[in-house]
């Protein structure tokens, strides 16, 4: 992790499980779930996970799962020593759908840092996040 990011990351249980994000104050598994998922799908396995002790986890808003890119990267776009083993390609699910179409929701692809919408009915995958120290 770069200085900056060191002090805004911190891994918790030796760096395997979680990370909490002191800018937003959010707790993040570290990897995603494995798996790829259609939209629904991944709303409910983030909301049924019992893990590092909580079992308030969800899908991120856009919003959210925005300030994870990092513009400095690519392949993934994400700080990987605070996110090890995260897939260089591939879009993620967040918990917003498109106003223009309930049948879309929107995607961050991490290969890139790019958003977009995807039809809800493909597969991507799902990172959990909860609000920390609750």
């Amino acid at each position: 992790m770069t200085a900056q990011n060191q002090q805004r990351f911190t891994q918790t249980h030796g760096g395997v499980l979680t990370v909490i994000d002191s800018s937003t104050g959010l707790e993040w598994i570290a990897k995603p779930l494995a798996g790829e998922f259609e939209h629904q799908k991944a709303i409910d396995a983030c909301a049924a996970l019992d893990f590092a002790g909580h079992k308030d986890w969800r899908l991120p808003t856009r919003a959210e799962l925005l300030t994870l890119v990092d513009i400095t990267r690519h392949e993934p776009a994400i700080d990987t020593a605070a996110f090890p083993d995260f897939p260089k390609s591939g879009w993620f699910w967040t918990s917003d759908l498109c106003a223009w179409s309930s049948a879309s929701a929107w995607v961050v692809n991490f290969s890139s840092g790019g958003v977009s919408d995807g039809p809800r009915d493909y597969d991507g995958f799902a990172l959990a996040v909860r609000r920390a120290g609750q």
